[in-house]
């Protein structure tokens, strides 16, 4: 299902923190955490700068939505090897950013990241 596999990207996003920013020099953090989120996706040629910036705020978004103690939780499950899409806050995430990036947005993110997965496998 699209959703599962985007939410599961997410989530991966998520529990590696791929878009930190520097938080101890960062005067605006969350600006910050979106650049960097852009840049990524930008320069992987995933998504163009306005398909990133609109994903990327999404992303943000849903992530401050989730307290420590969900983020926590999906964290635990995933170093415990167990599919954190079962959890309600992932369920819950998946539906805000089906609603605010999109349907199209999140296959093409999805398709990017099993194109990488499978091109991974292979080295």
């Amino acid at each position: 299902m699209m959703l599962k596999t985007a939410g599961a990207v997410l989530v991966a996003a998520l529990a590696s923190q791929t878009f930190a920013a520097d938080l101890n020099t960062s005067t605006n953090i969350r600006g910050d955490l979106e650049k960097n989120c852009q840049g990524s996706f930008t320069k992987a040629k995933v998504l163009t700068s306005a398909e990133a910036s609109k994903f990327c705020k999404c992303t943000i978004d849903s992530q401050a939505k989730m307290t420590n103690a969900e983020e926590w939780e999906i964290r635990s499950a995933v170093n415990a090897k167990k599919d954190p899409r079962t959890l309600a806050v992932v369920q819950r995430t998946e539906k805000q950013m089906e609603t605010c990036a999109g349907p199209s947005l999140i296959k093409k993110v999805q398709n990017a990241a099993q194109a990488a997965s499978a091109s991974a496998k292979k080295k």
